[in-house]
C-alpha cells in the first residue's frame, strides 16, 4: 500500500512537472508567434514604403523624360529657325550684291 501511494505521488509530481513544462512551452510559443507577427507587420510596412518609393521614382523619371522630350522638340525647332534665318540672311546678301 505504501509503495502504491509513493508510486501515485511520483506520477502526480511527474504530471505536474509535465504540465508546467507544457505551460512554459505554450508561453514560449505564444511569445515567438507574437515576434513573428511583429516582424511580418514590419516587413509588410517596409514593402509598402518601398513600393511607394518606386512609384514616386517612376513618376519622377516619367516627368523628366517628358521634359527632355520637350527640350529636344524645342531644340529641333530652334535649329530649323536658325537655318531659315541663315538662308534669309544669305538671300539678303545675294540681293544686295550687284551682279
Amino acid at each position: 500500500m505504501l509503495m502504491e501511494l509513493q508510486s501515485l505521488l511520483i506520477r502526480e509530481q511527474g504530471s505536474k512537472e509535465d504540465l508546467a513544462l507544457k505551460e512554459e512551452h505554450l508561453h514560449v510559443m505564444a511569445r515567438e508567434q507574437s515576434r513573428v507577427s511583429e516582424v511580418e507587420d514590419r516587413l509588410q510596412q517596409q514593402a509598402l514604403r518601398e513600393e511607394q518609393l518606386v512609384i514616386s521614382l517612376e513618376n519622377k523619371v516619367s516627368s523628366l523624360s517628358n521634359k527632355i522630350g520637350e527640350y529636344e522638340r524645342q531644340h529641333d525647332q530652334d535649329k530649323t529657325t536658325i537655318q531659315k534665318l541663315k538662308e534669309r540672311v544669305c538671300l539678303s546678301w545675294i540681293k544686295r550684291t550687284p551682279h
